[in-house]
């Protein structure tokens, strides 16, 4: 006995906590939505109650059929009849306001808030991302709530209620036969809990196991062309299913041995209806009540069953979607890393004067073989300090991995450094308003990313929704970039087709130029934009960037000969910014910058 009220207590916590847990990361979410739960909530309160008056007409019903009252017998049908159709319409009535007020919008309202939050993230975070498993997350955490919120609402309150009711109703015809109900139902409900609890893990388990085969099969998605290009059609297909086939092994072991207390579950149920039968004909043989009453409490025998035996399968249901919403509520609970302060200082024009105080940046790469542990931390920068004037045009150069994208990231507040201060205009960068500094960047990555959505769409991309721009300037900036001639094959309507694929790499890499450009930002990031391009589309590329007079302009290159007509270079290695000058300075006294320029043969 004390383990069973321990078990209990111990389940009625964690319960308690999951359901906290849960109602505080959604609320933000479902709070629009109560008023009209509440709507639904009473309409299904309402007709679980009139559900279970059924029993009692249809007993008295037999009562007067038995008696052969032929009067009395008509009008207990009529009352059926009103009691169904009174069930019907005023289910019909919730399933409409329901439609109206909680279905649809709150899937649009689930989507657009976890959006929103992912959205928030730092720059950092969102690379680290994995956008296949992350949109699985989010997919299936939708899925979750809505099932979680849906079977609450139209079957666990339900349900429960039908089952409150048939248990009183028991008590008030036999109490002996309402403690037999109440003592069978309190001790497979007390087992489909426990169930719940110990459950919970490897169910999460499991499914952390199918987001990672999910992960892969985007992956091999993402990648396809190099699967066809490598001809390893055969051996992509072979490695998915073996990641697959643990994913099926882990979930065959841990389903068989649930089913198996699954099973023994039912059997409570089951002995608890045969005993509430059993009583009931013996009261009846014992003529302790009419056949009438006889029908009823069967009646609400097999309703207070049915209702435990929904709860149950519910616990199956609900253990399998908690998992999926604990993963979601997981990532809706992770934080930005980068925030702005309360109190930041907006600004609408930059001068684009950019200052490094030394400035040390490290970065934690995760350990391949267990990623929820740190490794040693990598350093990119190193007290570096440097002063680029407004109007100044930058180069960084060095070897991979000398921490020339990390000046560039830290430019755009991608992570906030371990040391020193970024200052943008004489301002400590962590002090200016994040989006108002950002809208005043254009920014070009290695690799030119686009939306799936029209030539317009992705050229505009990175304007405000209150500025406006005539078709007759998109031509302009296209025909700066030299790519006027997309807009004359298909207008600039025309799709582009996933990640821009119907264009070139060339065209791709000048649109995100133009995409950059059309902003009119202060300041320009070019981070190795022309480093997969030939060299005719280099070269637009650079007359691209060169139309861009009048902005501070940092160029981070591979190709040293695209760097000659800079005002300055920035040469670093391992972190440290080991030379600074122009062209003809660094050749007469940098070895190193001498030494990279031979790598490449231009010396």
């Amino acid at each position: 006995m004390p383990f069973l009220w321990r078990s209990i207590r111990d389940a009625s916590a964690s319960v308690h906590k999951g359901v906290s847990t849960f109602l505080e990361v959604t609320r933000p979410t479902l709070e629009p939505f109560f008023p009209a739960f509440k709507v639904v909530l009473a309409l299904l309160a309402v007709q679980i109650a009139v559900q279970s008056t059924y029993p009692f007409i249809y007993g008295k019903l037999t009562d007067a059929l038995v008696a052969r009252d032929k009067m009395l017998a008509i009008m207990l049908f009529g009352a059926l009849i009103v009691q169904g159709l009174s069930q019907f319409i005023i289910a019909y009535r919730r399933d409409q306001y329901e439609i109206r007020h909680v279905d649809w919008v709150m899937n649009l309202q689930i989507m657009t808030e976890s959006l929103e939050h992912l959205t928030g993230f730092s720059l950092a975070q969102a690379s680290r991302m994995h956008s296949g498993k992350s949109r699985d997350i989010v997919r299936k955490g939708r899925l979750a709530i809505r099932h979680l919120v849906y079977t609450t609402m139209y079957r666990l309150g339900p349900t429960f209620l039908q089952l409150i009711i048939a248990l009183i109703c028991l008590l008030w015809v036999s109490p002996l036969i309402g403690a037999i109900a109440i003592l069978g139902t309190g001790i497979y409900l007390v087992y489909r809990i426990a169930l719940f609890m110990q459950h919970r893990a490897p169910i999460k388990a499991l499914d952390d196991h199918d987001n990672e085969n999910g992960r892969l099969f985007a992956d091999y998605l993402a990648n396809m062309e190099v699967v066809l290009t490598s001809a390893r059609q055969r051996q992509t297909v072979s490695d998915f299913r073996d990641d697959g086939q643990g994913l099926v092994d882990h979930g065959q072991r841990f389903w068989l041995s649930a089913a198996k207390m699954y099973f023994f579950g039912s059997g409570i149920a089951l002995l608890s209806k045969y005993a509430i039968m059993g009583t009931t004909a013996w009261m009846l043989f014992g003529e302790q009540f009419s056949f009438g009453t006889y029908v009823a409490i069967t009646q609400w025998g097999m309703m207070a069953m049915s209702a435990t035996q929904e709860l149950g399968q519910m616990q199956r249901e609900f253990s399998g979607h908690w998992a999926h919403a604990e993963i979601y509520l997981d990532l809706l609970r992770q934080e930005p890393e980068i925030t702005t302060v309360p109190g930041a200082q907006r600004t609408e024009r930059l001068r684009g004067h950019i200052e490094f105080d030394n400035v040390t940046f490290t970065y934690e790469p995760r350990i391949s073989d267990d990623p929820l542990r740190d490794g040693d931390p990598v350093i990119a920068l190193h007290e570096v300090s440097f002063n680029i004037p407004s109007g100044q045009k930058v180069a960084l150069v060095g070897e991979s991995g000398a921490g020339k994208s990390t000046i560039a990231y830290a430019l755009m507040r991608a992570r906030d450094p371990q040391g020193g201060i970024i200052r943008m205009d004489g301002t400590d960068l962590r002090s200016l308003d994040l989006d108002s500094v950002r809208r005043r960047i254009g920014y070009v990555a290695q690799h030119p990313r686009l939306f799936d959505r029209t030539l317009r769409y992705n050229l505009t991309f990175g304007l405000d929704n209150t500025v406006s721009v005539s078709d007759d300037a998109l031509h302009e900036i296209l025909e700066v970039v030299k790519l006027a001639p997309l807009a004359r094959n298909g207008g600039l309507d025309r799709r582009l087709g996933e990640s821009g694929h119907t264009l070139s790499g060339g065209e791709r890499q000048r649109l995100c130029i133009a995409r950059a450009l059309i902003k009119n930002p202060d300041v320009l990031v070019f981070d190795e934009a022309t480093s997969s391009l030939d060299p005719v589309n280099e070269k637009k590329v650079q007359d691209a960037i060169d139309a861009a007079g009048g902005r501070t302009k940092l160029i981070i290159a591979h190709r040293y000969s695209t760097i000659r007509d800079v005002d300055r270079i920035l040469v670093f290695d391992a972190g440290h910014l080991v030379d600074d000058g122009t062209h003809e300075e660094l050749l007469a006294g940098s070895l190193y910058y001498r030494t990279l320029l031979e790598q490449q043969g231009l010396l």
